[in-house]
Parts: C-alpha cells; sequence; structure tokens
C-alpha cells in the first residue's frame, strides 16, 4: 500500500477535482504492474496498473492480487468502472486503502 501512495503523488496537480490514486498488481511476492492517475478525465489507476503488465505476465493477473489506495468506482463517469474491469480480468482479491467517499 505505501507503494500506492507514492504512485498516488505522481499525479499531484493533474487529476483535480478526482483523487490521486496509485495501484499495484502483485504475484507473489513480486510486483507485475503499477499504476496511478495521471491526468483528469483519463484511465484511472487500476486500468493504468493493469495495461502496465508485461506480455509474459498476463496469465498471472488471475492469480494477483490488486492493491488501490483508494476503493475501485463502480460508476460510468468519464470513463468506465475500475470495478468492471477487475472482475473482468478475474483478479480474485482486491485491497483498498480506503473507501470512496463518493455515493455512486
Amino acid at each position: 500500500m505505501r507503494r500506492c501512495l507514492e504512485l498516488a503523488l505522481l499525479g499531484a496537480g493533474r487529476v483535480a477535482p478526482n483523487p490521486m490514486v496509485g495501484s499495484v498488481l502483485v504475484y507473489g511476492d513480486r510486483i507485475i504492474g503499477e499504476g496511478y492517475h495521471q491526468l483528469y478525465g483519463k484511465a484511472h489507476a487500476e486500468v493504468n496498473c493493469i495495461n502496465s503488465v508485461k506480455e509474459e505476465d498476463q496469465p498471472l493477473i488471475e492469480q494477483s492480487t490488486i492493491y488501490v489506495s483508494l476503493e475501485p468506482c463502480a460508476h460510468h463517469g468519464k470513463t468506465p468502472p475500475c470495478a468492471d474491469l477487475i472482475l473482468s480480468r478475474r483478479i480474485p482479491r482486491v485491497v483498498v486503502g480506503c473507501r470512496d467517499p463518493f455515493p455512486r
């Protein structure tokens, strides 16, 4: 989770009014993907994290844990719901740093 917070800070000044969010995908004891929300209206941290996984590590996604500094969104806004992406990629475990206070 510490790495998620480090990554989230990379979005400072570019994601408002959205929150800064970081995400890490871990298989065993190895990070296979990382991402953060880079720019308002663009892909969220989870999307960038999953997209960063190397081709040879793609089969590991379904056996990995995704860590996210903020609960993945579950609504359609400027981007599709990150929760849907996590489900579609069959990631079995999600660890969140804090729950999203946004009611949708």
